[in-house]
């Protein structure tokens, strides 16, 4: 038998054979109790009810449908080690549009309910918050939006077309854990970072649908369009919200104390930069150090 079957035969064994449960944790009164990550849910759901006032502005542009996803309010508490207790809003997608394999898995038995060697690759899948929203809604709700920060907000994720997007242009590329900026409540600031992300998350999905949808001349260069469309509003929207960093910058290279650290940049350079964002919005990808003006 090689090395390969023998871990093949391994792994479906540790499937098959009986599993040994975790402890079960004592209550208050000594008494033994079950534990289930779904209570710890519905708990948090009962003490953070979402104003009135916020269901209503978050209606009036993202209503509930059964033909297009909207968002939906929720509290991330986090855990006692590594709290968060933050407002997250959540792209939910009704049960219609949920992929098969997603839907099997938020409608089967929760990752808790499954055999050890299971539970953390479906756990990642579907979350327990995410298990008990489709067991309540039919939807599959992913993290959209967290409230935190001066800004207005932070996006939970970025689409693999952001990712590459910013990389490109050198700027981070993970958006701020939730809880790791200062706590923000709803307000119209927010609203509107909301509105523009939602935008602009509607706008890069798009792009993946025509590419999918044909290979034709006529979608090709419609698909053309809208990325470089796309491109020149994600990066005008992301260069507006690090502005206060910029601000920060260049009000610290004024600082005697900073000359040391850090210099004004050169015309040159600055010529150079501006002719590798237009190249950057044109055709999407950045040119080579020779294509500048200065070389």
């Amino acid at each position: 038998m090689s090395d390969v079957e023998r871990r093949v035969l391994f792994d479906a064994l540790a499937m098959v054979r009986p599993q040994v449960r975790p402890p079960i944790d004592p209550g208050p009164s000594g008494v033994q109790v079950k534990t289930n990550p779904v209570d710890g849910i519905r708990a948090q759901m009962k003490a953070h009810v979402v104003p009135d006032g916020w269901e209503r502005d978050l209606r009036e542009f993202s209503p509930i449908t059964t033909y297009t996803s909207h968002l939906r309010f929720g509290w991330l508490e986090g855990s006692v080690k590594k709290p968060i207790q933050r407002w997250v809003l959540y792209e939910c997608v009704p049960i219609e549009l949920i992929p098969d394999e997603m839907r099997r898995m938020l409608g089967g038995k929760p990752w808790w309910e499954l055999p050890y060697g299971l539970r953390e690759g479906r756990k990642h899948m579907v979350s327990a918050y995410q298990w008990e929203l489709y067991r309540q809604h039919r939807i599959w709700a992913r993290p959209f939006w967290c409230l935190q920060g001066e800004s207005g907000g932070t996006p939970a994720r970025y689409s693999d077309v952001e990712e590459r997007l910013l990389k490109l242009k050198q700027m981070p590329a993970d958006p701020p854990g939730p809880g790791t900026l200062p706590f923000a409540t709803w307000d119209g600031r927010v609203l509107q970072a909301v509105k523009q992300r939602d935008r602009l998350w509607k706008l890069g999905s798009s792009i993946s649908r025509l590419k999918k949808s044909g290979s034709s001349h006529k979608m090709k260069a419609e698909a053309a369009a809208i990325e470089k469309r796309f491109r020149t509003e994600f990066l005008a929207w992301m260069e507006e919200r690090f502005a206060p960093q910029a601000d920060f910058l260049t009000h610290y290279t004024r600082k005697t104390e900073s000359d040391r650290v850090l210099r004004q940049t050169t015309p040159g350079e600055e010529a150079a930069a501006a002719q590798m964002h237009d190249h950057f919005i044109e055709h999407g990808v950045m040119p080579y150090a020779a294509d500048s003006p200065d070389n």
